[in-house]
């Protein structure tokens, strides 16, 4: 595979698997699962959720990449 390809494959399961993080439902469903009783999220959760969000998106995308190649 050229980096060409490469780069378009990439940039195409991030864009796919990164609409599929977005859906309204589901990040609520992800955010509540660190919010306090009043639900806020502290810095710290906020940050712990950005990291589970970044892994999932790159495990997807690697998943997709290898599995087409």
């Amino acid at each position: 595979m050229t980096k060409n390809e490469f780069d378009s494959r990439f940039d195409a399961a991030y864009r796919n698997n990164l609409l599929s993080l977005s859906d309204k439902e589901a990040l609520k469903k992800r955010l509540s699962k660190y919010a306090d009783e009043n639900g806020k999220i502290s810095n710290e959760s906020f940050l712990l959720i950005s990291l589970e969000m970044n892994k999932d998106l790159f495990k997807a995308i690697l998943s997709e990449l290898l599995v087409n190649e």
